[in-house]
């Protein structure tokens, strides 16, 4: 039988060996790499009670860990991994024995790659929103296409049943993740309370039952009745609540929900808030924000381990050193802390409610105050269940300026050691849910459970490189000329051109080798009308290694107003000088284009600002009453429409 120990707000006078019980179970883990010598040298804080510290390195094939290398008596701090392969990943896991067991993870490598295709991301969408937010979605849509990602969408009403909104997932082929925006049928299953409490002892929510496709889920025999459980608790026979406490195979998808519906307290409709969600989300994409990689831990149980994943999961990213834990210093507190410091990661673990992790954050704080991190996990009673009106973890990613992930951590632990060489969210969330033992903490008996749920947009990664800008192509439609303004950002090393014939297209990149330049011609270009996306490449060293890092990219602006460009729209055959332009703007018409009727200029948002019904193929336009910045001329005749872009200064 199962003894599941009880999450009550009961703070306990503790030695010093009992409050750093979360740190002292957790090795942490980071790299030194030299490409020249092709070594990985892994390196954590020497333990001085240990007998045995082992060397662990994941085999990607069977999924095991093999022993490496294990050192006996005095901990050295260090092992030196040699011949290494560049650009290939490693995993090692460090296990120390001797007083308390302590184990930590890294991803690790030198000069990987950067990665060119993310996936195929499927959008399932509550109509209510789309209906009120349809240009926050297609941005969002949009950053996504540019971070090198192939989307779909389906609007779905939130009426729809949990088995119907599977069947749709399910009829997707090729897919490779599920985001899930608004309030789309939430599933519940199981009869266990992961928290302790008896009263929530039965079905909580499980958004896990869409990510896996090839399992059996029932509803026949599970008889969970609590005394006092909330109506979503109860899961008795044909209610349509699963019986499956653990998923029946492992989950194929990732999956993750943006929903921001039932906050009461934010005062804010339900649209608002998932527009403001995706303002954030696009201003973080887009190197807006300044957030430093560190991280904080703010540990209020401290005889339990629950706060163990931080240490694991953000050392690699941030330096050892970079991690700030309340226990060492009582001003590591979540609110106060965070409130100052625009820090990337965060932790935090106390006794709690549906809206408050004690000693932590409460709802209302999410309402009030800005907690500047990006990704925060917590763990306490009640709150992991989430689908309930001003639920804590759903508040934080409503809340300003810059939470875009949230998530029941530490029952079970979360692996998000991924991070640090780029890998997203989503990635880290699969692999939590499917972990039965690869990685250590399992409070509770928590892991590989159904209720294990990402919140917030899984393709987000920690790492957001500035973008080039003012992509303008001209030249001719043999041989397109682009060219774009250098991306603001440190260490960038060149820019990886991608094309389709639309920008809901398959992608290709068309450069063979990085452009150091900021001009690229395209000699091969296709037959049909070609949309291109340019993106900056940054080179990151951190306490993992070294890779590559894509920011989002700059597309064809006309692409971007319609998702599409028309197969009858032609960049060439249209010249405009100067570029950039002060007042005025020389348009001329190649003399292949016959029978030019009307020449247009819109604004980046598709406004209409000139309009000129001339067949004139020599024009002047007066720009003086233009603002400053970029701007779409097109020339019509009957057959075509040709744009070229130009810039008033």
């Amino acid at each position: 039988m199962r003894i599941l120990i009880v999450l009550c707000s009961i703070f306990i006078i503790q030695s010093l060996s009992q409050a750093q019980m979360n740190k002292n179970v957790s090795v942490f883990v980071n790299a030194k790499v030299d490409a020249n010598a092709k070594t990985i040298t892994l390196f954590w804080r020497k333990f001085k009670d240990a007998t045995q510290v082992t060397l662990y390195q994941k085999n990607f094939n069977s999924g095991n860990w093999e022993m490496k290398k294990s050192r006996s008596g005095t901990d050295s701090g260090f092992f030196k991994i040699e011949n290494i392969v560049l650009g290939q990943l490693y995993e090692f896991q460090i296990a120390k024995m001797g007083g308390t067991s302590a184990y930590g993870y890294i991803y690790s490598g030198i000069n990987m790659d950067e990665v060119h295709n993310e996936g195929n991301i499927l959008l399932l969408i509550d109509s209510a929103i789309y209906k009120q937010i349809p240009q926050s979605i297609k941005q969002y849509e949009t950053d996504l296409i540019a971070s090198g990602w192939k989307t779909d969408k389906v609007i779905v009403s939130n009426n729809k049943k949990v088995p119907d909104v599977k069947e749709i997932i399910k009829s997707k082929n090729g897919i490779t993740t599920v985001v899930i925006i608004g309030h789309v049928a939430v599933p519940y299953s199981g009869q266990a309370g992961f928290d302790g409490h008896t009263e929530h002892q039965g079905a909580w929510v499980a958004d896990m039952y869409y990510g896996e496709l090839d399992g059996t889920w029932t509803d026949t025999y599970v008889n969970a009745n609590p005394s006092g459980a909330r109506p979503e608790t109860i899961n008795v026979p044909g209610d349509g609540k699963f019986d499956q406490q653990f998923p029946p195979s492992d989950i194929d998808l990732e999956i993750a929900r943006i929903d921001l519906s039932r906050l009461s307290s934010f005062g804010k409709s339900d649209s608002a808030l998932h527009a403001y969600y995706f303002q954030k989300n696009h201003h973080f994409r887009t190197g807006g924000f300044n957030h430093e990689y560190k991280a904080l831990i703010d540990d209020n149980f401290l005889s339990y381990e629950m706060a163990s994943w931080g240490f694991r999961s953000y050392a690699p990213a941030v330096d050892t050193g970079n991690l700030y834990y309340n226990v060492d210093n009582a001003a590591n507190d979540y609110v106060s802390t965070l409130k100052k410091n625009w820090w990337m990661l965060a932790a935090a673990s106390g006794p709690g409610s549906y809206t408050s992790c004690g000693g932590v954050v409460n709802t209302s704080n999410f309402v009030n105050d800005s907690i500047k991190t990006v990704i925060s996990g917590m763990s306490g009673s009640y709150f992991g269940d989430w689908d309930i009106n001003n639920n804590l973890l759903r508040a934080s990613l409503a809340s300003k300026p810059s939470i875009l992930n949230a998530f029941w951590g530490g029952i079970p632990a979360w692996a998000l050691h991924p991070l640090a060489l780029g890998y997203d969210m989503g990635y880290c969330a699969k692999i939590t849910m499917n972990n039965k033992g690869t990685y250590m903490g399992n409070f509770n008996g928590g892991r590989n459970s159904i209720h294990i749920s990402l919140l917030g947009d899984p393709s987000i990664n920690i790492y957001p490189v500035k973008s080039p800008t003012n992509l303008v192509i001209s030249g001719t439609s043999s041989a397109p000329k682009l060219n774009w303004t250098a991306s603001a950002d440190n260490n960038i090393i060149g820019y990886n051109i991608y094309r389709s014939n639309t920008l809901k297209g398959d992608f290709v990149k068309v450069n063979t080798s990085i452009i150091t330049g900021t001009t690229f011609t395209d000699t091969k270009p296709r037959n049909v009308k070609t949309v291109y996306i340019v993106r900056a490449v940054k080179k990151i060293t951190n306490p993992s290694g070294i890779h590559n890092q894509m920011s989002i990219g700059i597309i064809d602006s006309v692409a971007t107003s319609n998702l599409y460009v028309k197969n009858e729209e032609l960049t060439g055959g249209i010249s405009v000088y100067p570029n950039p332009a002060n007042s005025i703007l020389n348009i001329e018409i190649d003399n292949s284009v016959s029978n030019i009727n009307n020449i247009e200029i819109y604004d980046l948002k598709g406004k209409i600002l000139y309009s000129n019904k001339t067949d004139s193929r020599n024009l002047q336009i007066d720009l003086t009453g233009f603002s400053k910045g970029m701007y779409i001329l097109k020339s019509y005749n009957n057959n075509y429409i040709m744009h070229q872009k130009f810039i008033k200064e």
